[in-house]
């Protein structure tokens, strides 16, 4: 890995008061996407057996946690004999979210710093879910089969696996977006975080990757977010487009190959287009589950 992946661990910066800030955008965020998708994994809670969740014990990861919101959720669906625990490597997202599980009550909900990067600090085979949403910001293409091998590792047998990645975003009539959703993936990629410059191509490889891995049953689902104009979701997934890009500002400058000029011509127009009445933009969203083999798979 050379000098800029190794440094760029995250892509945004999360020191200091950007980690606040940070923390706010993934809680909007993190609730949006909660209600567009299901909570849970197919069959995760409906499966019978040794080794198998079931809703009175176990223990779900959720890595890359967030603020928190997904995991809360999690916690109060599945009762107090099933331990939550978030993981995230931003400290201010860390202590906001135990703040949130005390204000809440939530014996069983509990968020540790870790690096998903590294080997994390739990036992071989003794987690039942392990959920991770939207986090081809954080891990280089290299790190994808360690991290994956990683997860095998903590799940118990039977035990799932479930990844959530961007698709692909349609919009209609916005040159100006796609010239900065242009400029965002091939930042991505020259940052060797994604497989493709043109596209976020994260998810068609980890459907690959899982399918020649030890886990087993993998299935993909799409979920399409309507965000035109006259859709519920334009004012909240326009808003938090426009936050991450402001967020994203250094990493642009760094690796998409513009200048501060140019960067700012182009948020003006993004802003510009987003209060166009015709306005009309889909974003595909894309779940891969897998499950652990177990005894009675065989």
């Amino acid at each position: 890995m050379d000098d800029d992946r190794q440094k760029q661990a995250y892509i945004i910066d999360i020191e200091g008061d950007q980690g606040l800030v940070e923390v706010e955008r993934l809680k909007r965020q993190g609730f949006l996407l909660t209600k567009a998708l299901p909570l849970l994994p197919e069959g995760f809670v409906s499966r019978r057996g040794p080794d198998v969740l079931s809703m009175r014990r176990g223990r779900v990861v959720d890595l890359a946690s967030g603020a928190g919101e997904w995991c809360l959720r999690v916690a109060q669906k599945l009762g107090e004999g099933v331990e939550v625990i978030g993981v995230d490597l931003n400290q201010s997202a860390i202590d906001f979210c135990n703040d949130l599980a005390v204000a809440n009550e939530r014996n069983n909900l509990e968020f540790r710093n870790m690096n998903v990067l590294e080997p994390l600090a739990f036992d071989d085979e003794s987690c039942d879910l392990v959920n991770a949403r939207l986090i081809v910001g954080i891990l280089p293409i290299e790190s994808w089969p360690a991290f994956i091998a990683e997860c095998y590792r903590i799940l118990k047998p039977g035990g799932m696996l479930r990844l959530v990645e961007s698709g692909p975003t349609t919009i209609d009539g916005c040159p100006i977006q796609h010239e900065m959703n242009a400029i965002v993936m091939r930042a991505l990629y020259k940052a060797g975080k994604t497989f493709s410059e043109y596209e976020y191509g994260v998810a068609s490889a980890l459907n690959r990757m899982l399918r020649h891995s030890d886990f087993s049953q993998v299935e993909m689902a799409s979920y399409i977010l309507d965000y035109s104009k006259w859709a519920p979701l334009h004012e909240p997934l326009t808003q938090d487009f426009m936050l991450s890009v402001r967020m994203l500002k250094p990493f642009l400058l760094r690796f998409g190959g513009i200048d501060e000029a140019e960067y700012d011509r182009l948020y003006a127009g993004c802003v510009e287009e987003n209060e166009n009445p015709e306005y009309s933009a889909i974003w595909n969203m894309v779940a891969i589950q897998a499950r652990k083999p177990a005894w009675y798979d065989k």
